[in-house]
């Protein structure tokens, strides 16, 4: 059955079948669901089950420019993410803004709908 994965061993490839909702944003580019095919050898990353949507596929979930873990102490860091959430803020404030005289409003690029993920 397209999608089950034998049990990996040395020399058996394990295929994972992820399916990533885009939501119901006609205006995103690309289907409702995308789904994506992942190939590894046993052994070369953690395997994850993606059978439901988690946290890591929640819209908002993390919001862009949101860092609950720590990993920088210096000043420097610290002052660059603070610029960086300012000009976040800044940004939705002007869509929120522009979005008060719209019959729908548009919210593509509205930085709390936009995961914080290395990806973007």
């Amino acid at each position: 059955m397209p999608g089950d994965s034998p049990a990996p061993g040395p020399s058996r490839m394990a295929v994972y079948k992820v399916q990533v909702s885009t939501g119901q944003d006609s205006l995103a580019g690309t289907f409702d669901t995308i789904s994506i095919t992942l190939v590894g050898s046993h052994g070369e990353s953690p395997k994850h089950v993606l059978d439901r949507f988690g946290l890591d596929f929640q819209p908002g979930s993390r919001p862009l420019g949101t860092y609950p873990e720590e990993h920088f102490t210096e000043h420097g860091p610290k002052q660059l993410m603070a610029a960086f959430q300012d000009r976040l803020a800044e940004i939705s404030r002007e869509i929120e803004e522009r979005n008060r005289s719209l019959s729908l409003s548009y919210n593509y690029m509205y930085p709390p709908n936009i995961e914080n993920s290395t990806a973007i």
